[in-house]
């Protein structure tokens, strides 16, 4: 496995799925090898292999709630929407309390309300990454303070894409603008936004 992720990685493709294929087929009870064959279909481009073993491994291991997310991910770049919401409601039907999910289902959410809703749901459950934050002030203009006490309560927002959406968000409101400066000065520094 090791060895598949360091090709898949380096963009060897063919020579990561060849290995994988044979992973597979000498270990079918594990979910991990189909999980890395479907992630370089993935990469490669190949959707519709990807689709199908993702569909292969729900129904091989339907409480591995990583390839409901690839599969999500698939449609969504297809632009179906709808349906990755729905393997995402699906899957959170099994597990309801998968922060994976949960996060995935606040992300895909359109609809600001049902979002923030999805967000609050997320952290209620216990999820502390950081993106739950960003959703959120994405989400529903009168929650931003209660998530930017949330970035700050966590440790802070660890990727600069998060950071840079963040800022996005508060942008124009100078107290939420403070507010942002001072959690992300609590644990990394002042930051110039």
């Amino acid at each position: 496995q090791d060895l598949a992720e360091v090709l898949l990685r380096t963009g060897s493709f063919g020579e990561a799925r060849a290995l994988l294929e044979r992973l597979v087929a000498a270990h079918p009870e594990d979910s991990r090898n189909l999980l890395l064959l479907a992630r370089v279909f993935a990469r490669a481009g190949d959707s519709e292999r990807e689709g199908r073993t993702c569909a292969d491994a729900a129904v091989r291991f339907p409480l591995v709630d990583d390839f409901r997310l690839l599969t999500s991910a698939l449609f969504e770049r297809q632009g179906r929407r709808a349906a990755a919401r729905a393997v995402i409601a699906t899957g959170l039907s099994v597990h309801p309390d998968s922060l994976p999910l949960l996060l995935e289902a606040a992300r895909l959410e359109s609809d600001r309300t049902k979002k923030s809703a999805a967000v609050d749901l997320y952290v209620s459950s216990g999820g502390g990454d950081p993106l739950s934050a960003v959703l959120a002030l994405e989400a529903s203009p009168k929650d931003r303070k209660k998530y930017l006490d949330l970035v700050r309560r966590q440790g802070g927002l660890a990727r600069e894409d998060l950071i840079d959406r963040t800022a996005a968000a508060v942008r124009g409101n100078t107290d939420l603008t403070r507010a942002l400066q001072t959690a992300l000065t609590s644990f990394s520094g002042a930051r110039d936004l």
